[in-house]
């Protein structure tokens, strides 16, 4: 019996939201596509730097539960502004998604891959036990080496690595003291 004044919010001419005074309803079906444009890499399809950290934290404080360690592993493009430069933006956008494919393929299931920032690749290694993590950087210098054989955009591509572990992570008291460690290693 009562009259209920609201707004609907548009994106493209396609309903988004209604707002009320004391509500807001929200589409997920026309929201997710945003929202997931703020979480992933619009070149490599990796998750961002945001969710990377998040995912790190969660990692932190699982590892602490559970006893377990958490490696952090960066991987820069070396000379990838001369990529950019020589060849082109759209030929380092090649660059970038075939290392970030590469790495989600060397990398276990349960580690967390993502897209750092310009030209750096992140992963949260969960669970290696001391001098476990040569592991994954031995299966990165493989696949890197793999991709100059059998990839024409990546015939001369060198990264750097740089990688920490946390064997305690009740010693860690920022998730970014293991980041800036990693990249401590990485130069």
């Amino acid at each position: 019996t009562e009259s209920l004044s609201c707004t609907v919010l548009r994106e493209g001419g396609r309903p988004l939201a209604i707002m009320t005074a004391d509500d807001l309803l929200v589409s997920w079906r026309a929201a997710e596509s945003t929202l997931r444009a703020a979480l992933v890499d619009a070149v490599t399809q990796l998750p961002n730097r945001l969710v990377y950290h998040t995912r790190l934290v969660e990692e932190i404080v699982r590892a602490r539960r559970l006893g377990h360690s958490v490696g952090v592993i960066l991987v820069d493009v070396d000379h990838f502004k001369l990529i950019n430069d020589e060849h082109g933006h759209a030929a380092g956008d090649v660059v970038l998604q075939t290392v970030a494919q590469s790495l989600q393929r060397t990398m276990r299931s349960y580690d967390h891959v993502a897209r750092f920032g310009g030209d750096e690749f992140g992963v949260v290694c969960c669970g290696c036990r001391p001098n476990e993590i040569n592991l994954p950087l031995l299966r990165m210098q493989r696949a890197i080496r793999e991709l100059r054989q059998t990839s024409p955009a990546c015939a001369n591509l060198s990264v750097s690595i740089g990688a920490a572990v946390a064997h305690d992570p009740h010693l860690i008291d920022e998730p970014d003291s293991l980041i800036d460690a990693a990249d401590q290693c990485l130069y």
